[in-house]
């Protein structure tokens, strides 16, 4: 058992707490949170600033909840930490400042928190708060990725298809795609396909292709809905089926894909000609 659950067991406030907020008793609820907040529970802190950020009954108040947040952090709650990195480069509750959040992060970052992780990663891409740094980024985002966060292995995927701040390797960015699609990233679901459909990185494959731009479809993705509409107007990785394929074309088309346009248009075309 951690120090902090053990110091969370023992403190009645927040037993006591957080059983009224289980119980939707939100303002009972706040009372012993702060109660053990303010006896410096770290964990009480960092709930009594999520209440201000949203919840039934009680004050929204970015100003409180950066506080609060602010004292559990310096207590090194990880979470907390990560928060703090959010508000500062968010500016809630306070002014932007991609430093701080940068310092905030790297904290938590240090604690394995994947979130944080990747965030740092970010930060290092994009040479927001800190100077740019692909290598650092992908370093970063392979922790995080290791640690399981989807977003992460999405990032180093990436990375890894175009060879910044790492060796250009499909093979590995198929290998991180598969990671984050397997967790549900529907853009990981859609690269994943392409990566199939062309054989880069793996062994070519349409019905494969087909499976994973079906799940991006189905979560809405516009392009994927497309490729998998071509699909199945060719009959590839698929049995041909042009009311399908019309089907996805026009889910596509109305997210302001052109190209499905024109295919929609032939494919209604040729099952004019074929009725």
């Amino acid at each position: 058992m951690s120090d902090l659950t053990e110091q969370c067991r023992r403190d009645g406030d927040f037993v006591e707490g957080s059983r009224l907020f289980r119980a939707g008793r939100y303002r009972e609820a706040y009372a012993r949170m702060v109660a053990s907040a303010e006896h410096g529970n770290p964990l009480a802190q960092f709930t009594v600033g999520t209440m201000h950020i949203d919840c039934p009954d009680i004050e929204r108040d970015p100003g409180k909840a950066f506080a609060w947040m602010e004292r559990s952090a310096e207590q090194g709650y990880a979470e907390a930490q990560y928060q703090m990195g959010n508000f500062h480069y968010l500016g809630y509750g306070t002014d932007v400042s991609y430093t701080d959040a940068m310092s905030w992060y790297m904290k938590a970052a240090g604690q394995d928190h994947p979130q944080a992780q990747n965030q740092v990663g970010l930060m290092y891409h994009d040479g927001t708060g800190v100077g740019k740094d692909d290598e650092a980024a992908a370093e970063w985002f392979e922790r995080s990725a290791r640690n399981g966060y989807s977003g992460a292995q999405y990032n180093l995927a990436s990375l890894y298809e175009m060879g910044e701040g790492v060796p250009l390797d499909m093979e590995e960015a198929f290998y991180w795609y598969e990671m984050a699609a397997d967790q549900g990233v529907t853009e990981a679901q859609y690269n994943l396909a392409l990566l199939y459909y062309t054989g880069r990185g793996t062994t070519k494959d349409a019905k494969k292709a087909a499976e994973w731009y079906r799940r991006a479809a189905d979560a809405g993705h516009p392009e994927a809905q497309y490729n998998l509409g071509l699909l199945y107007m060719e009959g590839e990785g698929v049995e041909r089926d042009y009311d399908e394929a019309m089907s996805l074309f026009e889910r596509s088309a109305a997210q302001g894909v052109k190209d499905a346009k024109d295919a929609l248009r032939l494919v209604k075309e040729t099952l004019s000609r074929m009725r």
